[in-house]
């Protein structure tokens, strides 16, 4: 089980066994990571540079499981995605590294973040409708309000799963969804999952987390619109 995963990094150290935990759970769900460490940070405001380490880290590596993704799906699209992708990761890797010099050796321990294995039955059955959900919202949206209505539902979908609608846009890329829509559609809920991460975290987690929750949006979000902006001029 996951879990054993978790305690097992504090063998490395709290310091490490925390980067350790926010990597594994980036892999999961980066969502899960920022509500937990939100209400630990709320819990004991001695843990907030730790939680913000663990959320801007499992962020950037959702970024890299997102193109894995679209790379399994429709590879093609990966070379569009990968520098505004690229440019988010590396943004995320420079906030990290200043949280992580930031953090005291007190970071919060790793024993008890509350992520379900995502090969439990359950656990995919609940992942596969909202999927199905996603695609037929997108494709109707599509067929309906042609890709403004793409960018709307890639915005809502974003606010709460950003795999099911990279999914299901990289498979409508596939089966001749026009490629520039394609990629804004996923970046829109990239950047859909990232602000509402940001919103949870000074919600859940207070202010002094949800700045530095804000610190690694918009940094995040610049190397976004930078990467964009390259991806224009080429």
């Amino acid at each position: 089980p996951y879990t054993t995963l978790f305690r097992s990094s504090r063998i490395l150290g709290q310091g490490r066994g925390l980067v350790v935990t926010a990597i594994a759970g980036g892999l999961v769900s980066s969502t899960a990571v920022t509500l937990s460490f939100a209400g630990r940070a709320k819990k004991d405001p001695s843990m907030v540079p730790g939680a913000a380490l663990a959320i801007v880290l499992a962020s950037t590596i959702m970024l890299g499981r997102v193109l894995v993704e679209v790379a399994v799906v429709h590879l093609p699209l990966v070379s569009s995605l990968a520098i505004p992708l690229g440019a988010m990761a590396v943004a995320g890797l420079v906030t990290g590294g200043v949280l992580y010099r930031r953090t005291p050796p007190a970071a919060p321990s790793s024993s008890a973040l509350p992520l379900s294995n995502p090969f439990e039955l359950s656990t995919a059955i609940r992942f596969g409708l909202i999927y199905v959900a996603i695609v037929v919202i997108s494709k109707a949206a599509q067929t309906y309000a042609g890709a403004a209505g793409m960018y709307v539902a890639a915005a809502v979908a974003g606010a709460t799963d950003v795999d099911a609608i990279t999914l299901s846009t990289a498979g409508m890329a596939r089966d001749g969804l026009d490629a520039g829509v394609a990629t804004t559609t996923i970046l829109i809920g990239v950047v859909s999952n990232t602000i509402v991460k940001t919103v949870m975290a000074a919600t859940l987690g207070g202010w002094a987390l949800g700045r530095r929750a804000l610190f690694m949006a918009g940094t995040m979000l610049v190397g976004a619109a930078l990467g964009v902006a390259v991806v224009w001029l080429l």
